[in-house]
């Protein structure tokens, strides 16, 4: 079992960490306005998935693990692929083909990006299709093998460059495409030799259908809300000002977004079991755990986003060129969102918990309309930034609406001397922040990436070892992570 976890826990930091590198090349081989190009229609692709399948996979949850008959496993697999495969072609029919193209390519400023667009939309159909499979993996005790199949994904697709050299949008989307329909065809036929059938149209069940739409469209509107605040500001980046600010704004937040991932990994990994574990057994022990899980996030996050903010410029320079130094500014604002969309991920588990779905819309929807007024009213004046301001209001205003619908204040076991203690701790961290960047222009003679990168190291280690060791020794740890 623990050998299981730590395959599939590696597997998954692996992916996000080789992903991140590839982003890395993106941005340095594209010009800045194709960088955001790439990002919307990343972005494009993140929304549309979880739009059109309507929630339906989530019912995969509960019934494939208790399910051990072949044919009505094969009845749920083939009844959700049936269902996506119907929405899909559908929606591909009317953006593609129908005077929705023209508007959806005018309204983002794509004109020029068609064949780009075009294969982004094939892309989410055939990706949306794999998800089913994903599913199965993950909820019948086969996560290393939903953790193989994410890697491939996020990684294969980059092979041809490897040979060709070029890199542009439409070569990207293109490739991204032919590797989804690549590993489509491979699960179908591993499914294929494993069970009677699992393929479209075949034993379609239209009872199963049913129950998976209701049960989806329970959770369906707090979860978009959920998706559409992750892309919103780039979508309105695009529209109201240019994919420039597009590229701009989605590489500040590159270096928070694979931390997200880290954390949302270990999340649902690691500590989401044990958080519904004790919610199961009403013990009590979950507030305690979720007591601890707050102070980790302040601990962890605030040095690191405080290291982030200084070495912003070094950082900027080894993972991009410096047409995006401009963003250096952003950090401020996207570290303190990455602190609250952490700490908003705990919370509306506990919503989740008790199924008070009608609470998770009563915050996430109005904050989506908040979202794009802010946007709207910030974007035309200060444009990326104004987009990162929006942002960082709205989580504020998440976090402040879960913290009193939950009352988890009633319940958090947090001492004074606590709080009192992360302060302190991060104010020695800031102040060894600043001695390091007073002296470093004594070592550093040049802005070469060599010199960079030792200075990023060394200074990490210089102050995350101790602070670590520290908090280590105050048991900060025990029963989270171990």
């Amino acid at each position: 079992m623990l050998n299981k976890f730590t395959y599939t826990f590696s597997l998954k930091i692996l992916s996000m960490i080789i992903g991140f590198f590839i982003s890395v090349i993106i941005i340095k081989k594209l010009p800045v306005e194709e960088y955001g190009i790439f990002s919307l229609l990343n972005s494009i692709i993140m929304i549309s998935v979880m739009v059109f399948t309507f929630n339906i996979q989530e019912l995969l949850f509960i019934k494939l693990s208790k399910v051990k008959s072949k044919l009505i496993l094969s009845q749920i697999i083939s009844t959700t692929n049936t269902a996506i495969f119907v929405i899909y072609t559908f929606f591909i029919i009317v953006v593609l083909f129908t005077p929705m193209n023209t508007f959806l390519l005018h309204i983002f400023n794509l004109e020029d990006y068609s064949k780009a667009f075009n294969f982004t939309v094939y892309y989410i159909f055939i990706y949306s299709l794999i998800l089913t499979f994903m599913r199965y993996f993950m909820f019948t005790s086969q996560s290393v093998k939903y953790s193989v199949s994410e890697l491939i994904i996020a990684t294969l697709w980059i092979v041809p460059f490897l040979f060709y050299g070029s890199i542009n949008v439409f070569d990207i989307m293109k490739y991204k495409f032919f590797t989804v329909f690549l590993i489509i065809l491979g699960m179908f036929y591993i499914f294929y030799k494993q069970n009677e059938s699992i393929g479209i149209f075949k034993n379609f069940n239209i009872s199963y259908l049913k129950e998976a739409f209701v049960f989806g469209m329970a959770t369906f509107l707090p979860s978009i809300c959920i998706y559409v605040l992750t892309v919103i500001n780039v979508f309105l980046l695009s529209y109201l000002d240019t994919n420039e600010s597009v590229a701009l704004f989605s590489f500040a937040n590159l270096p928070f977004t694979i931390l997200n991932g880290i954390l949302s990994s270990t999340l649902i990994l690691i500590l989401l079991p044990k958080i519904n574990h004790y919610h199961k057994d009403r013990n009590s022990r979950k507030y305690v755990l979720m007591s601890k899980i707050f102070k980790l996030v302040l601990v962890l996050l605030i040095p690191i986003s405080l290291y982030i903010i200084v070495f912003s410029s070094e950082i900027i320079l080894l993972l991009s060129k410096k047409e995006y130094l401009v963003v250096s500014d952003l950090f401020w604002y996207l570290s303190l969102v990455l602190i609250l969309t952490t700490l908003v991920a705990f919370l509306k588990q506990e919503l989740y918990l008790e199924k008070r779905y009608k609470e998770l819309i009563i915050v996430f929807l109005p904050a989506v309309f908040i979202n794009i007024v802010l946007n709207f009213y910030l974007i035309p004046e200060y444009s990326y930034k104004g987009a990162a301001i929006a942002l960082l209001a709205t989580y504020i205003y998440i976090l402040f609406s879960l913290i009193i619908i939950t009352k988890i204040y009633k319940y958090l076991y947090i001492k004074l001397k606590d709080i009192i203690l992360i302060i302190l701790s991060n104010i020695i961290v800031a102040l060894v922040l600043a001695m390091i960047i007073f002296t470093k222009d004594i070592f550093i003679l040049d802005d070469s990436i060599f010199q960079n990168i030792l200075l990023l190291v060394s200074s990490a280690i210089i102050l995350f070892l101790p602070y670590l060791y520290y908090f280590n020794k105050r048991n900060l740890f025990n029963g989270v992570l171990k």
